[in-house]
């Protein structure tokens, strides 16, 4: 999710040394909301709403046991109060979770992954 509070900050994670947004994988039987909501709430320690329903979706490759896949993900804009306390997933590699400037936030991807950049450029045109 893309997570904005009141001050116009981005919710980011610093996971395995690169700076990301948080998300994950969907449950059997659960709504893309439910699951853009809980891996918030898991990654981050912080409780979310959902701006809007349509969501941004990009792919990525990835290589798990020598096998190639495509994995699709969809980026939700979520709002959420500041003041609530922020809890890295320490079991999913978070080392830091942070409220970043929206003017910081390219600069902060400049070193991570490529979809995060077009996820960013994409939300920072509505925001």
């Amino acid at each position: 999710g893309i997570v904005i509070n009141e001050q116009d900050e981005v919710l980011m994670i610093l996971r395995n040394g690169k700076w990301d947004f948080a998300k994950g994988k969907v449950e059997e039987g659960e709504a893309l909301t439910d699951a853009a909501l809980r891996e918030v709430q898991e990654e981050t320690g912080i409780s979310a709403q959902i701006v809007n329903d349509s969501p941004y979706s990009t792919f990525h490759c990835y290589d798990t046991y020598g096998e190639n896949m495509i994995k699709e993900t969809f980026w939700f804009l979520m709002s959420a109060n500041s003041e609530q306390p922020l809890t890295p997933q320490k079991e999913e590699n978070i080392e830091k979770v942070e409220w970043v400037p929206v003017h910081k936030v390219g600069e902060l991807l400049q070193d991570s992954y490529g979809t995060l950049n077009e996820v960013w450029q994409h939300y920072a045109q509505i925001l």
